[in-house]
């Protein structure tokens, strides 16, 4: 039994498939700002985005060790870092083992992006203050993290190298308390080759080709196995299609062959529609 199924629903198919397969992009993020424009510039944007974008959030399970005078356990602290985010979001968070969670530093205007040759370092402020009659003398957490160019094939891991914390040292007012941070990555390196992307225009060229060789081949399987239809006639639509050929054939016709131009001068054979060769009318103008 033939079931005919409009073209209409083939073009809503291909529609959603469209909607489904296109790619998202990214909402605008807030990242740390390269701010440096004398000297050498090393790519440092693009290195930056190369390695947040592979992750963008990183965790890291760090064992901050006691002295051995002390008679207390260590602390374990869950560390996630956030390379970019909205708005004042907490760039790095710390979780101890009862689930108390503290701000290390936050994303804003403040944020920070600098680098060199094989390094990058982002510095993150504004985070949770330390108690006024403790270490720091209440400055606010600061996050920074160097981002060292990996080369040698290591798998990339966030490591937490230290807490900087200025115990019974004068300090500046304005002078920071720090948590260090390192992760490995080839996209640090100086001689990162950004990788190319495929064109809005190519995705879609693929995704066109994907999804007419799927309606041609399941077209043809069920016109012939299941509607038993031989030679054109197992192509889906044929008529349709036919008939665009033949709508294309028609405009290429019209627009680009040439056409003869007819003579509007007719001879007296041609009006008289007298058969003659060029012998008799020669012959006419001979003298007797």
């Amino acid at each position: 039994m033939y079931v005919y199924v409009p073209l209409k629903w083939y073009m809503y198919t291909f529609f959603v498939f469209f909607l489904i397969l296109l790619p998202n992009h990214e909402s605008k993020l807030m990242c740390p700002v390269w701010i440096g424009e004398a000297g050498h510039n090393y790519n440092i944007q693009e290195r930056f985005d190369a390695v947040r974008k592979d992750s963008n959030i990183l965790t890291v399970t760090h064992v901050h060790l006691r002295s051995k005078s002390s008679n207390e356990d260590d602390d374990m602290y869950d560390y996630t870092l956030r390379f970019c985010g909205n708005e004042n979001d907490v760039a790095v968070s710390q979780v101890d083992i009862n689930k108390n969670n503290r701000s290390i530093g936050k994303i804003d205007s403040s944020s920070l992006l600098v680098g060199g040759e094989d390094f990058l370092l982002l510095m993150y402020s504004h985070g949770e203050k330390y108690r006024s009659d403790g270490h720091c003398k209440g400055t606010s957490r600061n996050a920074w993290v160097i981002l060292r160019c990996e080369d040698h094939g290591e798998k990339p891991v966030l490591k937490v190298v230290e807490e900087g914390r200025y115990k019974g040292i004068k300090l500046l007012n304005d002078t920071p308390c720090y948590y260090l941070f390192e992760y490995n990555h080839p996209g640090a390196c100086s001689n990162f080759v950004k990788p190319r992307k495929l064109s809005p225009g190519a995705i879609f060229c693929i995704i066109f080709i994907g999804i007419a060789a799927t309606y041609l081949v399941f077209g043809i399987i069920y016109k012939r196995f299941i509607l038993g239809a031989k030679g054109f006639e197992q192509i889906p639509n044929f008529s349709f299609w036919r008939k665009i050929g033949n709508a294309s054939a028609d405009g290429c016709d019209f627009v680009c062959r040439r056409q003869e131009q007819v003579s509007t001068y007719k001879g007296m054979t041609n009006a008289l529609d007298i058969e003659s060769n060029d012998r008799e009318i020669d012959d006419g103008l001979l003298p007797m």
